[in-house]
């Protein structure tokens, strides 16, 4: 698997904590390659929210890959599993985590990863056209 960061949209001295961090995520089908095409901002945690492609084959699957520090991305991710079993439009699913998000360890890697499915995909009629944020609402 390569990842592909877009050297434009994220800074360069990240490129390697976050290529770390994908190298270590458990998929259930190994990608090709994560095309890592921006940041999503304006939220709240010391996380970053990666607007991700990733790729096996021919096909092409948007996600949202979140990186961060171990305690902020286990507690969401257990309160995401115990609080919302049943995703749908609102509350898209989890496709997979690193390692130490499931399991309990005595020495788990500081930075860790959540991805999540994109929300383009539970739009009814959903198409190519990109979808927009509330935050590139605002800006505009």
């Amino acid at each position: 698997m390569h990842t592909e960061i877009d050297r434009n949209k994220i800074p360069e001295n990240r490129h390697g904590e976050i290529d770390a961090v994908l190298r270590r995520i458990e998929w259930q089908t190994s990608p090709d390659a994560i095309e890592i095409s921006g940041e999503l901002a304006g939220g709240r945690s010391a996380s970053q929210v990666l607007e991700a492609v990733v790729v096996r084959g021919n096909q092409r699957s948007p996600k949202v890959i979140k990186v961060g520090p171990y305690r902020e991305l286990r507690g969401e991710y257990w309160a995401f599993k115990d609080l919302l079993p049943n995703p749908n439009r609102f509350f898209v699913p989890i496709e997979t985590v690193t390692p130490d998000l499931r399991e309990a360890s005595k020495e788990p890697e500081p930075m860790q990863a959540v991805v999540y499915d994109h929300a383009s995909r539970f739009v009814a009629g959903a198409s190519s056209e990109p979808i927009e944020t509330f935050e590139d609402l605002a800006k505009n």
